[in-house]
């Protein structure tokens, strides 16, 4: 099923062309106690998949490709939780490190979860004294996310 697969999505995404920051929410425009989840990745198909998985009403799901669009979104509103991707380009800067102190500045309360093909000790240690949630590399099971989401009130249980 594709809900639970968002490495299936390529011909959603492709279909729908998201480019650069992207906004997938699921309820009434005047929801006020909703949760609001931040998505930076720089694969769209990754970015949409996520969007289509952890969207449900009452949920919002914004998504940035870039570290400059995650900026703008941190800045104009307040995330319950965010799954960011270290690497955020094909340079070797791992962009999500500053996505994560900014979010650590701006939202104290805010849950980071990261989410990253780059997972080994030294990367695992810098985000541990950053703060960092939870940690998993890719791929994973969207069902884990979930879970993971649920463990911080996003979803009911």
């Amino acid at each position: 099923m594709l809900r639970n697969n968002p490495y299936q999505l390529t011909t959603m995404a492709t279909q729908h062309r998201i480019k650069g920051t992207r906004h997938f929410f699921s309820g009434t425009d005047t929801m006020k106690k909703g949760k609001r989840i931040l998505v930076i990745d720089d694969e769209e198909v990754i970015s949409f998949g996520f969007s289509m998985v952890l969207k449900e009403p009452g949920v919002e799901v914004d998504c940035a490709q870039t570290a400059e669009d995650a900026r703008n979104l941190i800045a104009a509103h307040r995330y319950d939780v965010a799954i960011i991707d270290l690497r955020l380009s094909d340079s070797t800067e791992m962009e999500g490190f500053d996505c994560i102190r900014l979010l650590r500045s701006s939202q104290s309360n805010c849950r980071v979860i990261v989410l990253t093909a780059y997972g080994d000790n030294e990367v695992r240690e810098q985000a541990t004294a950053l703060g960092v949630n939870r940690f998993f590399e890719k791929p994973m099971e969207p069902e884990i996310l979930r879970e993971a989401l649920a463990s911080f009130g996003v979803y009911r249980n």
